[in-house]
């Protein structure tokens, strides 16, 4: 195997985890790092926003978590900064999972670029949010000064776009309780106060809460700990395995699925429903339990 075939591998792995390609780049890193982060300049700057590279990257960005790249950062946040569909893209619902521990194990110290992802207006709010949990992770680990992020989140609280709900005001809050920022309570309060958090999301008194575990915790790490898999990330085999979308259950209800919709269409004279890969269920996209619902609002939730 070398870099090309790995890439191909990536490319067309659809709903089969590429072990043996993800595990070749691992133990190559070095040979193979250049040419698959040549994949994501290409995305970025959009000479090649293809599906193939974008599904390339998924794993590309998975490997470098575990490798611990930090020229990986710079990229992935320079992604991060287009549009929600370029990141729906490549992620799909990682942008809600392990997006931020890839984010925490790659970071090259370059508070300004995180900054740039937190603001950046275009960008999906799922991935500010995320980005401003990173943010809280960095700072409680030591990373990033105290007062400089209490300083930054204070300062959020008047120039943070959109003035309207959004999830990004979610993100800010978390990261509030996460750090427990005490003197920031009135600034949550206020943002409670203009609408600019969905109360089906949060209410302020599970800030309080949060808060408060986070003020009695000697550690000041309840916050994370409470939150799932929060932290650098892991082996990119091992999580990606776990997932349902790789899973032989997974292909085992796919083709049930197929073989129903064979049925059905052979006796209504209808085409068959297009479907979506497994491997990497968009947030908008139909749940793949079946339940009709948005992936997002089904067992993603």
């Amino acid at each position: 195997m070398n870099v090309e075939t790995a890439i191909q591998a990536f490319a067309k792995a659809a709903t089969d985890l590429p072990r043996e390609a993800m595990q070749w780049a691992l133990d190559h890193w070095d040979e193979a790092a250049p040419g698959l982060f040549a994949i994501a300049e290409r995305y970025a700057s959009g000479a090649d926003r293809s599906q193939e590279a974008a599904d390339t990257l998924f794993y590309v960005f998975h490997l470098a978590g575990e490798t611990e790249d930090p020229r990986a950062f710079p990229l992935l946040c320079r992604l991060a900064r287009l549009d929600e569909s370029s990141m729906e893209a490549i992620f799909g619902d990682a942008v809600t999972t392990t997006l931020k521990r890839i984010l925490i194990s790659t970071w090259d110290g370059d508070l300004d670029v995180l900054k740039g992802v937190i603001e950046a207006e275009p960008a999906d709010e799922f991935v500010r949010s995320g980005a401003l949990e990173v943010l809280a992770y960095l700072t409680a680990t030591g990373r990033v000064p105290r007062d400089e992020t209490e300083a930054y989140l204070r300062g959020l609280s008047d120039t943070l776009r959109p003035r309207h709900e959004s999830f990004v005001w979610v993100g800010w809050v978390f990261a509030i309780g996460m750090l427990a920022l005490e003197s920031l309570s009135g600034a949550v309060h206020e943002a409670f106060g203009h609408g600019l958090i969905d109360p089906m999301v949060m209410k302020e008194d599970a800030f309080r809460r949060n808060l408060e575990a986070t003020l009695a915790d000697p550690h000041r790490m309840a916050g994370f700990g409470d939150r799932r898999a929060f932290g650098p990330m892991g082996s990119a085999i091992s999580e990606l395995s776990a997932w349902y979308g790789f899973s032989e259950q997974a292909k085992r209800d796919r083709e049930r699925r197929e073989r129903r919709d064979l049925k059905r269409a052979g006796s209504a004279g209808t085409p068959l429903p297009v479907t979506t890969s497994f491997g990497k269920v968009g947030r908008n996209d139909p749940c793949p339990c079946g339940s009709g619902k948005k992936y997002k609002r089904c067992c993603l939730g």
